[in-house]
């Protein structure tokens, strides 16, 4: 019985030592204003964290954004608020990205998830049904922004004045 609380005892005060060696995650914040003229109108705020997920690497871009603009001619406000948020695996392969853009009245939510196979997009607008579609990436070589840089800068084709064009996809176009 001594024999087994003893060990019960061990495994109690190795548990939390163990749960200790995960590094915490590491995160960088950026602020910038928006200017327009000598008028600020607006804020972005970034932030980027990396941390170990599973024995991998995960980057998470937050990005925060507010514009209000207000006409000196007919007093007119407009305001525009949008929150994104992408996260990418090893590699900076994307994983998810999410957007929520408020623009006055209209809220618009977009979702993005990534698999090996095809790409899910989820978007609604105001209170309106949301609309579901796949793209397949059978046969294609898919690489985000943050892929597409590194793999150029890997392979030493990023020079100075020079052109590169690629196919694009971006949500909204569906």
């Amino acid at each position: 019985m001594k024999t087994m609380a003893s060990m019960l005892l061990f495994l109690w005060l190795a548990i939390p030592a163990a749960a200790q060696d995960a590094p915490a995650p590491e995160k960088r914040s950026y602020s910038y204003l928006v200017y327009w003229r000598t008028a600020r109108i607006g804020y972005q705020k970034s932030s980027w964290t990396t941390e170990t997920v599973d024995g991998s690497r995960r980057d998470t871009i937050s990005d925060e954004t507010y514009i209000k603009i207000k006409r000196s001619f007919d007093g007119t406000t407009f305001e525009v608020r949008e929150s994104s948020k992408k996260i990418y695996g090893p590699d900076w392969k994307p994983v998810s990205q999410s957007n929520e853009r408020s623009d006055g009245g209209q809220k618009t939510t977009t979702e993005v998830k990534y698999s090996d196979k095809s790409i899910s997009i989820t978007e609604a607008s105001g209170k309106g049904k949301p609309v579901n579609f796949e793209v397949s990436l059978e046969g294609k070589n898919f690489l985000d922004d943050q892929q597409a840089f590194a793999k150029l800068k890997a392979e030493g084709r990023l020079k100075a004045q020079q052109r590169l064009s690629f196919d694009a996809f971006s949500s909204s176009d569906k």
